[in-house]
């Protein structure tokens, strides 16, 4: 979480997909983006990758080719 007050992306979060932020923690492998473990107050829990604001097309070039890749998945 935020090292002062409130995460960065409990608002987001809460404003784009109805859930609370509980916790967020880094996970490793990325080389572009920082990869986080988001945990949610209704004990869910969300992966997601930040970056700053100028690449915002390579994140949401990577979100099309995961949904490509979910497109053809077996059922």
């Amino acid at each position: 979480m935020a090292r002062f007050g409130v995460d960065p992306l409990a608002p987001w979060l809460e404003a784009q997909l109805g859930v609370r932020l509980r916790a967020r923690t880094p996970v490793g492998g990325g080389s572009i983006h920082r990869a986080w473990r988001l945990e949610t107050a209704d004990d869910g829990c969300l992966f997601a990758k930040t970056n700053q604001a100028d690449q915002w097309a390579l994140l949401e070039a990577e979100a099309e080719g995961l949904a490509a890749l979910a497109r053809m998945a077996p059922s």
